[in-house]
């Protein structure tokens, strides 16, 4: 390759490089590389391209979440950099961006937010985020860096913002998606059903959007504790339950949204959404004995029962965007509430402080919570300042205040 190629290949890639946000296509007429632009509104500061923020910032549009499969946290966050998505189980994964991280099992320095509500540090009480399905997403925005002044002190490493498509005022539309698939050997069937309807009540000033959605997904481990000998002397001597079991490890998203999208005026919209999601995980995806990976040999309760990771959310959040003139002043109020429960096996722990091995030693914790967030925004028409005030009050725990001045 000549020397002048070589520099005019080195720019283009330099400036595809640049463009950061900006997703790539092809021109269908010309078949030229294009950039497409991409707006975020992560900066507060209505609809900008994310080219003109000074954010460390990667995007997920709808066409990229619809093409690539995404429908949990970890399908995006995975592929971003200085971002790791920790998977412990339903309410128990985290997220560390940077490497900045309280601890990889107590993570609450990156905030999550579903459009303007915070679901941060919203699952079990070790820190976890809720794994909220991207199901009719409009983007998924993730802020590296300290985000402390819009987004609150849970967001020291960063931010991940999902947004929802609102209910379109002018056109009726509705959606129905199925899937089936099986996991192989110690697995079993895996069913996939959502829907999305939307109806304009009254055209072009009221519509409602609903979204429903059930993922079932088989396990892929065995219980081998019925046959491992060392569980069967424990279990002899202390009274425990085992037995061998397949198709451990699956779990049952189900869930879904409504929002009503109320705009009497150009100038002033009102958008309350309600999202509700229940997960049911059998087992804990995480190996503690030296069995093979897709094995492990917990006793059982005397029940009968296994372990088991269970997450309930709801969520309400009423938007309001007026706009003034001068000023465009934003309100978000939010409210959640979850139930969370581990249910697992932790007599290899104990034993050893008795002089023994293992003993049938089950634990159970459970636990709930709440909190209600409201936050106003002000931003000036010439978008030289914007300030922020807002809190979050956690019942039965502290209070996450978070004023803010941004230049």
């Amino acid at each position: 390759m000549i020397p002048g190629k070589k520099f005019n290949l080195a720019f283009a890639v330099a400036g595809l490089c640049a463009a950061g946000g900006s997703a790539q296509f092809v021109h269908a007429e010309t078949g030229a590389l294009v950039l497409e632009e991409v707006v975020v509104t992560a900066s507060k500061r209505g609809d900008v391209s994310a080219q003109e923020t000074a954010l460390s910032i990667s995007v997920a549009s709808d066409d990229l979440i619809i093409k690539s499969g995404m429908v949990g946290m970890d399908d995006f966050l995975r592929t971003v950099p200085s971002v790791n998505f920790l998977d412990r189980g339903a309410g128990r994964n985290g997220l560390v961006v940077r490497g900045v991280s309280a601890s990889p099992q107590t993570d609450v320095t990156t905030g999550v937010y579903i459009d303007e509500a915070t679901v941060t540090g919203l699952g079990s009480y070790f820190g976890g985020n809720p794994d909220l399905k991207y199901i009719d997403m409009q983007r998924v925005e993730v802020l590296r860096g300290p985000q402390g002044t819009l987004y609150g002190d849970g967001s020291m490493a960063g931010t991940v913002r999902a947004i929802t498509n609102k209910p379109d005022l002018t056109a009726f539309s509705a959606e129905i998606v199925g899937e089936y698939s099986s996991t192989a050997d110690r697995g079993d069937d895996n069913t996939m059903l959502q829907g999305v309807l939307n109806m304009p009540v009254i055209k072009d000033t009221l519509a409602i959007r609903v979204v429903a959605y059930d993922y079932d997904n088989s396990g892929f481990y065995e219980n081998v504790a019925g046959s491992n000998p060392d569980k069967q002397i424990w279990a002899g001597a202390f009274g425990g339950v085992t037995t061998d079991s397949e198709d451990v490890g699956s779990d049952q998203y189900t869930g879904g949204r409504i929002s009503v999208l109320w705009q009497p005026t150009d100038n002033l919209t009102a958008n309350l959404i309600h999202i509700q999601q229940d997960i049911e995980q059998s087992g804990i995806p995480e190996s503690l004995m030296a069995l093979g990976e897709t094995r492990r040999a917990p006793f059982q309760r005397q029940t009968g029962a296994g372990e088991a990771l269970t997450m309930d959310l709801d969520l309400t959040n009423l938007e309001i965007n007026w706009n003034l003139g001068s000023f465009v002043v934003t309100s978000s109020t939010s409210v959640a509430e979850t139930e969370e429960l581990q249910d697992r096996d932790v007599g290899m722990y104990f034993g050893p402080l008795l002089g023994v091995d293992d003993i049938p030693l089950y634990l159970a914790d459970s636990g709930g919570g709440g909190q209600f967030c409201p936050r106003v925004a002000a931003e000036y028409s010439v978008r030289w300042a914007m300030a922020v005030f807002g809190w979050c009050v956690l019942p039965g725990s502290r209070k996450n205040v978070r004023p803010g001045f941004c230049i």
